[in-house]
């Protein structure tokens, strides 16, 4: 695959998992998805001509180790330990790229359509600055992807899954559609009882750790998701509202902590009129999305409801994932 001419970068989130696989093998499946998924994606990272490559590389990285946490308990316990670590090593690397190419975006379309000309200018050290903060921020993703330890990583997860899916077969009997739901309901209750503690004075570290159990939550409901019917696209959907609003207000966040930073190394700005309007503009955008979250937040005890446990013998639903 990573010979083949990269068109357009591809977030695939539901693999084809039907009710009659072994658990093993909608693992191996799972795996072997997520990790195409992620070779697609790093072939454009590299090129780094797009910069939603990276983006959909960060998140295939993050499902896979979803899925290796959901199944660990089906291997040994060693092997899938060394993938999901591996794994997770992209995450630091890819976060911080991902972070600027997100207020890089955030100034270009919402921010500089709204500014005068002469505002536009006193902001052009500042987007400049990022810039060069994110050219450099490349060379480490290059230099990851490309690593001797990444290529390891990549050839004994090619060679597990290759002997893998070469010996499981599907299973009449399989038990896969019950541990799915057992799986997705376990989570949503863990989800429920973090959000007991959350309340509109909770801090930005707080919502931050929220946030990444809904994505987890997220990307478990989407492995499993031909699995679950109708019901859990729905319960997905306000999984991803919630997820969508908290990482609203972290990207907020985060954003004015790299104005403060640019601040730091360039005073000369703090009293720029374009500055403190884009700080103003940064601090509403988080309130604004603070707000939405604990809006949806209100809902989410219904979340378990499109869940249940199918009684014996029942099929699931078929759904069409989008």
């Amino acid at each position: 695959m990573t010979n083949t001419k990269i068109n357009a970068p591809v977030n695939g989130k539901t693999p084809e998992l039907t009710k009659d696989m072994s658990i093993r093998l909608a693992a191996l499946t799972s795996f072997n998805f997520y990790y195409r998924n992620m070779l697609w994606n790093e072939t454009g990272a590299l090129a780094n001509k797009d910069p939603e490559f990276l983006h959909y590389l960060r998140v295939s990285s993050k499902r896979l180790r979803v899925a290796l946490s959901t199944f660990r308990t089906y291997f040994k316990k060693r092997e899938i330990n060394y993938f999901k670590d591996e794994a997770k090593s992209l995450a630091p690397v890819l976060g911080k790229a991902r972070d600027i190419d997100v207020y890089l975006k955030f100034l270009n379309r919402e921010v500089i359509p709204s500014m005068s000309i002469s505002a536009r200018i006193s902001l052009k050290n500042h987007i400049d600055s990022l810039r060069g903060h994110r050219k450099e921020l490349q060379k480490e993703v290059v230099k990851k992807i490309k690593s001797s330890r990444h290529r390891r990583f990549k050839d004994r997860l090619q060679r597990f899954l290759e002997k893998g899916l070469a010996s499981h077969h599907k299973n009449s009997t399989s038990r896969l559609n019950r541990i799915c739901r057992l799986e997705i309901l376990e989570g949503i209750d863990s989800l429920i009882r973090s959000s007991r503690g959350l309340s509109r004075k909770s801090g930005d570290h707080r919502l931050h750790k929220f946030r990444i159990k809904c994505r987890k939550m997220r990307y478990k409901v989407e492995l499993f998701l031909p699995l679950l019917g109708e019901n859990g696209l729905k319960a997905d959907t306000m999984i991803v509202g919630m997820q969508n609003a908290l990482g609203g207000q972290h990207d907020s966040v985060t954003a004015s902590e790299k104005l403060e930073q640019f601040l730091k190394l360039n005073p000369q700005f703090k009293k720029s009129p374009a500055i403190r309007k884009l700080s103003k503009i940064q601090r509403r955008r988080s309130g604004k999305f603070r707000r939405k979250f604990f809006q949806k937040l209100g809902g989410i005890k219904k979340i378990r409801g499109f869940v249940k446990m199918p009684k014996a013998g029942r099929a699931s639903p078929k759904v069409n994932v989008p």
